[in-house]
């Protein structure tokens, strides 16, 4: 399974400013290059995932200001842990070290960039997040060109925990238009996300543990909207590379 999914994701398809070899993955006709994400069905072993799922909410709900305070103050504020955090908190941390790995083997002309990989867990509507681009919210612009892993840990889409919803081609618009500082307000609003990107096609994939959607940090994108019901509790990893070549 492995070698089948990096034959596709390994395949460089030519050259474009600020996007060199970016990789080509296929599904219902999507193209990262062109479209800014790609979906990777059954990248990872649904079994490992799950595994990671349990201890990483294990290390979540156990966190105290005593044990660590750094990781407790970071999963107050915003959900989530920076990948060292979690590792440095988990029982068992080879269990989501083996899953990174199997990432990186996925992109051997990028490099994984650990101090911009989280895992976060949402359990509130105050942990989504509206529309916004990586490479502004995420402070990634100096590492361009990047590109996320999004792994989620449970089953994700149509009425289940929140998945992500993407604006298809909008990466070329968000590179032209003047960048937010982190310091500043980088969530956009619907008008503005229509005024731009109303041309584009929206996406909200449906995904299973192991699968994974991998998207540029210029792709337009935001938390599933659910409303009428209690969120049901989700944890997802955000895994980034830089490409080197």
């Amino acid at each position: 399974m492995l070698a089948n999914v990096m034959e596709h994701i390994r395949v460089a398809i030519g050259s474009q400013p600020n996007f060199p070899n970016l990789p080509n993955f296929a599904e219902g006709g999507l193209n990262l290059r062109r479209d800014g994400v790609v979906i990777l069905r059954g990248a990872l072993p649904s079994q490992e995932v799950r595994r990671a799922a349990a201890l990483c909410d294990a290390a979540f709900t156990g966190l105290t200001t005593a044990s660590a305070p750094s990781a407790y103050a970071s999963a107050a504020a915003w959900g989530g842990m920076s990948l060292d955090d979690m590792l440095g908190c988990m029982a068992e941390p080879e269990a989501l070290s083996a899953i990174v790995d199997r990432l990186t083997a996925m992109m051997p002309d990028a490099a994984l960039i650990r101090a911009f990989s989280v895992v976060r867990r949402r359990v509130k509507h105050r942990t989504s997040m509206p529309w916004h681009v990586d490479a502004e919210a995420a402070n990634t612009i100096r590492q361009d060109p990047c590109v996320n892993f999004w792994m989620p840990f449970a089953p994700v889409g149509n009425g289940r925990s929140p998945t992500l919803e993407f604006v298809l081609r909008s990466a070329p618009t968000m590179r032209r238009v003047p960048a937010r500082r982190p310091s500043a307000e980088t969530f956009r609003y619907d008008e503005w996300v229509k005024t731009h990107l109303g041309h584009c096609r929206r996406i909200i994939p449906v995904l299973e543990p192991g699968d994974v959607a991998l998207f540029d940090h210029y792709t337009m994108h935001r938390t599933e909207r659910v409303t009428g019901r209690y969120p049901v509790p989700r944890i997802s990893a955000e895994i980034r590379f830089q490409y080197m070549a």
